[in-house]
């Protein structure tokens, strides 16, 4: 799966919607109009100007029904703005805590856990839904805002290697951009649809003798025309839907090498069923793992594939029957965390690489993967962040699960490591206007902190931004105040502090303050300074200053400009207000720019750990995520990416599950 073609697919997908829309609102309109128009002929007194008063009634009903059609879709997108935690507490679910203690909750926040960190997004909230059915949904209208929900009965009958496979389908839809293509999709099929909300409302207020006027016909050519708009949104909604879960079964398998897992959770679909029992499922038909209700008319309506054959393309030696049995529990009711300092089964010997190490020890990666990785994590990025987490200490990990000690963590590794003195008044000024209890945290958290390894700070940060976002906006206000204040006491900014606010106000301003997009732009000329810029201090970032003006002009000669390197000392605002504006750049153009960044640090012919992770902070500031970097020796376990993976796009194509 290329991730910048799969972005470009869903904004023209986005654009057909809206045209599919604009025809839906069309019929829609021209079916009331034709309803009116017979009903007016009907008691119209002979003489009266007939045709006249039919171009003023089209008029009027497209006014009308646009209007309504119009306001419905804004309610819908108003309801939903707080993004996909929104739909799992509509369908019933609750929060599952980062601190739950039960053995399944505990197993399915890990698989989270783990493919968060190998794909480059922050750790998003996990909802668990009371439904006995295998199912499964992610949404959001961004990968700040992204919520999981997973059913019991899921969580229940999975063992660990389906349930991953559930959960990497997810992040599939998640990376692809489905999620928030989903969101849109309701938004407008909403205004539709409500319609018919209005009509059976206008009729049941006038057959209980609620209302004086006649309201009968008017209601029932609204309940026709909306029982029109629901066919048609239906029909939009299940045509969009099929071909995303096919490419997402894919990448699932792509993500897990093992397709065993995701094709024997589908046959346990087969024997458990999907289906959700509350009354509103049917509305979010479109994003669970499976047909969360039933189809009828043939399937015509069907939001996903027939599960016959999405397992066929992943096992095709599967001979048509079920080979699993259903459980209850989990045999190995475990906890899936241990004590501190257990190593997991599917660990990497040596170093571990994070998230960011921007200060640890240099250590040459496989260049050539990072840019391919970007949306498309692979099997050995999934390992290498399990090791990462089994090699966490336990005390750290913990101070991810609650907002009082993620502040804290965040707080603790912004403290100068060198400088007693900066130390000593950084402290002093947490004390003085940190929250209650999280000042007492960060001093707790420091001798762990100095132990740990400079290559899995930022693993830590993204798996607290779930905790993060429970905080009030009264308590982000002031973390976020702290933190430029820990920041700039010593007057200047280092590279880590820069990406590690970057990383937090990134994806917690989206929840919190969110601001203004920054404006598109399709051609990179327009941006030829902040290319400069930004691509300067890469750079520069982790190369002797002899080789700064190479590795530079290397990366104008991918971006395909000619571009002069800035004056003066970095200053990391303007490089935050570049990174905003090429936040705008279309998808291709932002592949572009990673590629030239990409250049920069290769230019040596080896690409070191800082380098690496720097790159990697600048492509999720352009919500274009890359996976987990990985030393020589991991990379090296994972098997080569396709030299071209268009055909898992297509709606044939079976190579990618074989």
């Amino acid at each position: 799966m290329n991730f910048f073609k799969a972005q470009d697919e869903a904004r023209r997908n986005t654009l057909w919607l809206v045209l599919l829309f604009g025809c839906a609102v069309l019929a829609v309109i021209c079916l009331v109009y034709l309803g009116l128009e017979w009903a007016v002929q009907l008691q119209t007194p002979h003489g009266f100007s007939l045709q006249k008063l039919s171009g003023s009634l089209f008029a009027g009903v497209a006014f009308g029904i646009s209007a309504l059609v119009l306001c419905g879709s804004l309610v819908r997108y108003l309801q939903l703005k707080d993004g996909g935690a929104v739909v799992a507490k509509t369908l019933g679910g609750s929060l599952v805590p980062r601190a739950a203690s039960d053995p399944d909750q505990r197993r399915l926040l890990n698989v989270v856990d783990e493919m968060a960190i190998a794909s480059g997004v922050p750790a998003p909230q996990v909802y668990l839904l009371p439904e006995t059915g295998i199912n499964a949904f992610a949404a959001g209208h961004d990968y700040g805002s992204a919520v999981i929900g997973v059913t019991t009965g899921t969580v229940r009958q999975l063992d660990r290697d389906e349930l991953q496979g559930v959960v990497a389908h997810e992040f599939s839809h998640i990376l692809n951009g489905d999620m928030r293509f989903n969101l849109r999709l309701l938004s407008v099929l909403s205004g539709i649809e409500w319609l018919s909300h209005i009509g059976r409302a206008m009729l049941y207020s006038r057959f209980h003798r609620r209302s004086s006027g006649n309201t009968v016909l008017p209601g029932l050519v609204l309940c026709v025309a909306g029982s029109a708009g629901v066919f048609f949104g239906n029909w939009i909604r299940s045509a969009v839907s099929r071909q995303r879960e096919y490419l997402a079964d894919a990448s699932a398998v792509q993500f897990t090498r093992n397709p065993r897992g995701i094709g024997l959770a589908l046959q346990k679909v087969m024997l458990a069923n999907g289906l959700l029992q509350h009354p509103r499922a049917a509305e979010y038909g479109h994003m669970y793992f499976s047909s969360g209700i039933a189809s009828y008319l043939g399937g015509i309506f069907a939001t996903h594939p027939p599960l016959e054959h999405r397992v066929r393309r992943i096992l095709p030696e599967w001979r048509g029957r079920p080979e699993v049995s259903l459980k209850q529990l989990e045999p190995e009711a475990a906890p899936e965390r241990g004590q501190q300092g257990r190593r997991s089964r599917m660990g990497f010997p040596g170093a571990l690489l994070g998230v960011a190490a921007l200060g640890g020890r240099p250590g040459a990666v496989p260049g050539s993967q990072l840019i391919d990785s970007i949306g498309n994590p692979r099997h050995a990025h999934g390992a290498a962040a399990r090791a990462l987490l089994s090699g966490l200490p336990l005390p750290l990990r913990n101070a991810t699960e609650a907002p009082n000690t993620a502040r804290a963590l965040c707080y603790a590794l912004l403290l100068s490591p060198l400088d007693a003195g900066l130390r000593r008044r950084q402290l002093a000024q947490l004390e003085r206007a940190a929250d209650h209890g999280v000042f007492p945290e960060t001093v707790k958290l420091l001798p762990e902190l100095g132990r740990l390894q400079s290559t899995m700070r930022l693993a830590l940060v993204e798996l607290a931004i779930p905790s993060l976002r429970a905080l009030s906006p009264a308590q982000f206000k002031r973390f976020r105040e702290n933190l430029e204040l820990l920041i700039l006491m010593d007057q200047k900014v280092t590279l880590f502090e820069w990406c590690l606010k970057s990383l937090v106000f990134h994806y917690l301003d989206a929840h919190f303050q969110p601001r203004a997009r920054a404006p598109a732009v399709g051609r990179m000329e327009a941006l030829r300074e902040d290319c400069a810029y930004a691509l300067f201090l890469l750079a520069r970032a982790d190369s002797p200053d002899a080789h700064v003006a190479a590795a530079f002009s290397a990366g104008g000669a991918t971006l395909g400009l000619e571009l002069r390197p800035p004056s003066g000392a970095p200053d990391m605002l303007r490089l935050e207000r570049a990174m905003h504006r090429l936040a705008g750049l279309t998808p291709r153009l932002k592949e572009r720019f990673l590629r030239a960044g990409l250049s920069c640090i290769q230019h040596d012919q080896q690409v070191r750990v800082s380098e690496a992770e720097l790159l990697r902070v600048y492509a999720a500031l352009l919500d274009c995520p890359m996976a987990l970097v990985l030393s020589a020796s991991q990379a090296a376990d994972a098997p080569p990416a396709p030299a071209d993976d268009t055909g898992s796009n297509s709606p044939g194509g079976h190579s990618p599950c074989r």
